[in-house]
């Protein structure tokens, strides 16, 4: 909204050689970042990591994991994705002409990455005309580093229901089958590939907010 309120001054500073588009962009993203983006996601992250419980069978229990290192990957994890949409959200917002155009458009390409994310479709059930939007979707990367960071490496306890309620069989499955049966890859290889889209869309949608200001938005006489 603030890219949308400040776009006629930013378009007469500019074009009376005040500042250019970098000098304006970066700042603004960092202040909308830090104190809007990272900071509070830190803060939540902190208060509902230890306190979140799935409920029902896991051998070491249906908390999240213990330990700093968990912990922290799962904070580096979130505050990325929350740094992510809000970089898409700024992208859609310096090239829209009104503040109702932009939060619609925002909101349909939330949804076409969502569907695409591994949460509702499972990501190796797709075509394989469609894999493509897995790298682009930033739900895609965060949903598997986040199952792989809470789930590689424990006893998953496969106790389904019923349409009454009664409990069928119970079946313990290592963390990895349990992944791979989602679709999920919980290797290093995917990990390191995962967390580096999630940085890349960040540095893609800051650069493409740049490009945006730089071709689209300018002066009219």
């Amino acid at each position: 909204e603030s890219f949308q309120s400040d776009r006629v001054l930013f378009i007469r500073e500019r074009a009376s050689g005040y500042y250019g588009t970098a000098a304006y962009v970066l700042p603004k993203l960092l202040l909308d970042f830090i104190p809007l983006r990272i900071l509070p996601a830190l803060i939540l992250g902190g208060l509902i990591y230890h306190r979140i419980d799935f409920g029902g069978g896991v051998t070491v229990g249906m908390d999240l994991r213990a330990g700093l290192e968990h912990f922290l990957w799962f904070l580096t994890v979130f505050c990325l994705f929350n740094v992510c949409a809000a970089g898409m959200c700024i992208t859609v917002a310096c090239v829209s002409p009104s503040f109702g155009l932009a939060a619609l458009v925002s909101t349909l390409l939330t949804l076409f990455f969502m569907a695409f994310g591994g949460i509702y479709i499972r990501l190796d059930s797709m075509p394989g005309s469609l894999h493509w939007l897995r790298y682009v979707s930033p739900f895609s990367s965060a949903f598997e580093l986040l199952m792989v960071n809470e789930i590689n490496g424990r006893t998953v306890l496969f106790d389904p229901v019923d349409v009454d309620g009664n409990h069928l069989y119970n079946v313990p499955q290592t963390g990895t089958v349990f992944l791979r049966n989602m679709g999920l890859v919980p290797t290093m290889e995917q990990w390191n590939l995962d967390l580096g889209l999630l940085a890349g869309l960040n540095l893609l949608y800051i650069g493409l907010a740049c490009v945006c200001l730089s071709y689209f938005v300018k002066e009219q006489r």
